[in-house]
């Protein structure tokens, strides 16, 4: 795989027939390529995908294509490294928020969390299934966004 980035204003892509015309890349757009030759079958930043003529196009470096992906790949690593993964279990106490849109008289006043409720089932894609405090289950699971665990 190599990278490069389009050398000249204006630039189309065509079909493998080398006569339709796809799409249109502009200069500074990156793209990568596989093929050798005078014809090559290249794919943008941006998804498309097509032919064009291999002088339209400025080889280089992976780093220097790359840059924002590599600085978005750090920001991740960063802010993953501050996040702590909420894991609940069986008998957990949480409060689940209130997602009601009909206006309460209460105004700016209204409680944002109802509870408490304990979790009585734990899936791993982040499912909740809640049960009052007097045992009576809801109809539906609980997203784990939507609850927060109350310390009692």
């Amino acid at each position: 795989m190599k990278y490069g980035i389009i050398k000249v204003k204006r630039a189309f892509l065509y079909e493998e027939n080398g006569v339709d015309v796809v799409d249109e890349v502009f200069f500074g757009w990156s793209v990568m390529w596989e093929d050798e030759g005078e014809w090559i079958e290249v794919w943008t930043h941006y998804g498309y995908r097509g032919w064009m003529e291999r002088n339209l196009i400025e080889e280089k470096r992976l780093t220097a294509m790359c840059h924002g992906q590599l600085y978005q790949q750090r920001m991740k690593k960063a802010f993953d490294k501050k996040v702590k993964p909420r894991v609940f279990r069986e008998g957990d106490l949480v409060l689940k928020k209130v997602l009601s849109f009909a206006p309460d008289s209460r105004g700016k006043w209204t409680p944002n969390y109802e509870g408490p409720y304990v979790v009585k089932r734990a899936f791993s894609g982040g499912a909740l299934i809640l049960t009052t405090m007097d045992g009576e289950d809801f109809t539906r699971p609980v997203n784990s966004d939507a609850v927060k665990k109350y310390f009692a």
